[in-house]
Parts: structure tokens; sequence; C-alpha cells
């Protein structure tokens, strides 16, 4: 009897986990419908249906690149072998999924490819005029997004090339500050090297200073010599020319006295003669 029951018990536990996880699935199917879809495209990766519904549950959970990607391949199926109804609405749902993902182009021959099925469709007709006009928005957006882009790298070239002049303004003036102050650095030393060529060396200033003390014991010398000479006695005479010097003498005391006498002769006479007149 206790075996029995406990056999109950155990499969008992075993519907709970089976129910348990039914339960699971069943939630996660709902929520997730596409995942059946799933399943079914990869047990049958060429049925319509399953991609269609995958397709269509996908786009309800905003699984746009996935619900894109069933739509095209049942484009490559063979579009061609679909009827009017499952053509149109294959391409209505196509289109639909293009616009949201911003593919306007390819959203524009999706609707067109609906009014080839059902050219009376007028949501489609509203759907290709939507799809043109994002197209024309995006076109002018891209456009001016584009021009605005050349405008923005023109004016980053204008200041990297205005910042490119300044950093070569600086480096010029910053050569040429160099330059000058290299030049006036030489030029101060030429100066220096000037005034160091004027100046006397040690050694000419000590021969300048010996021919000065030369000159001056030269003219000390030269004074000294002449005073000596003026002051030196006359020398003394020989007998010879003792007499000699006496004899010019008397001649000339005798000379001088001849010569009185004669101015004195003149003198009376012309005295005389002024009395008899």
């Amino acid at each position: 009897m206790a075996f029995v029951i406990s056999g109950v018990v155990a499969m008992n536990r075993k519907a709970w986990v089976a129910l348990f996880l039914f339960c699971i699935s069943s939630a996660v199917v709902a929520r997730e419908p596409s995942l059946v879809y799933e399943q079914q495209c990869a047990r049958n990766p060429h049925d319509y249906a399953a991609l269609y519904n995958a397709g269509v549950a996908a786009f309800k959970e905003n699984k746009l690149e996935r619900a894109q990607e069933c739509f095209d391949a049942l484009k490559k199926i063979g579009a061609a072998a679909l009827d009017e109804r499952q053509g149109e609405e294959l391409f209505y749902n196509a289109g639909n999924t293009e616009i949201k993902l911003q593919k306007y182009a390819e959203a524009i021959e999706s609707f067109k490819k609906v009014l080839t099925y059902n050219p009376h469709n007028e949501k489609a007709q509203q759907k290709l005029a939507h799809a043109q006009q994002m197209l024309q928005q995006k076109k002018q957006q891209e456009q001016e997004q584009q021009q605005s882009d050349e405008k923005n790298d023109q004016q980053e070239r204008d200041n990297n090339e205005q910042r490119n002049d300044r950093q070569q303004e600086r480096e010029s003036e910053s050569e040429q500050q160099k330059r000058d102050e290299q030049h006036e650095h030489e030029e101060q030393k030429n100066n220096e090297q000037k005034a160091d060529n004027r100046k006397p060396t040690e050694r000419e200033q000590k021969q300048d200073q010996h021919k000065e003390q030369e000159s001056k014991g030269a003219e000390k010398s030269g004074g000294t010599q002449n005073q000596e000479e003026r002051r030196a006695p006359e020398p003394e005479l020989t007998k010879d020319e003792q007499q000699l010097l006496a004899a010019v003498e008397d001649l000339d005391k005798r000379m001088q006295g001849a010569l009185d006498a004669r101015k004195l002769k003149k003198a009376e006479g012309s005295t005389r003669g002024y009395h008899n007149w």
C-alpha cells in the first residue's frame, strides 16, 4: 500500500513539473508568438505561411530587422507565384517595415508593387506618397547635413590655416628677435673688440713710459750740456797766438785813433768856415 502511494506521489510530481514547464512555455509563446513561427521556419525555411507569420509577429514585437528578413525571404522564394491577396499583403507589410526602418526608397518600391496587385488600395497610395515625401525630406536633410559638414570642414580648415599662420608669425617673430639679439650681441662684441684694440697694451704703455722718460732725460741732459758748454772756460793761447792777438789789438787801437783824429779835424774845419761867413 505504501509502495503504491509513493508511486502515485512520484507520478504527481512529474505531472506538476510538466504542467509548470507547459505554463512557462505558453506564457513565453503568448508574450513572443514569433518564437513559434521561428521554430516552424527552422523546420522548413521555405514554408510561406511560417515566414509570413514570423515576419508579421516580429513587426508587431518591433523586431523590424527580423521582419524585413522574413519579408525579403518571401520575395526571393517567389513573389510572382503569390496570388493577388498574398502579394498585396506581403508588400504592404514589407513597405510598412521599411518605412519604420527609414528605408524610404525600398518602401516606395514595395508600395508600388502593392498597387500592381491592387491599384485601388488607398492605404498603399497614402503610404507611397508618405514614403516619397519622407525620402525627399531625407535627401534634403542629407544635403543640408552635407553642406553643413562641408561648411564646418571649411571653417575648420580656415581655423587651422589661421592657427598655422599665427603660429608661423610667432615663429617668424621669435626667429627675427633671436637674429636681432644675436646681431646686437655681435655688434656689442665688435665694439668692445674695437675699444680693446684702441687701448694700448701693457707692453706699449711701458714702452711709451720708457720713451717719455728717455725724452725727459735727454732734454735734461741736453740743457745741462749746453749750460756746461756756455760755462766752460776759454782754452789758453800759446805765445805766438798771444803776440798775434796783441799785435791785432794794437793795430786796432792805432786805426781807431787815426779814425778819431780825422773825425776831429773834419769837425774843426767845419767850425771855422762857419765863423768866416
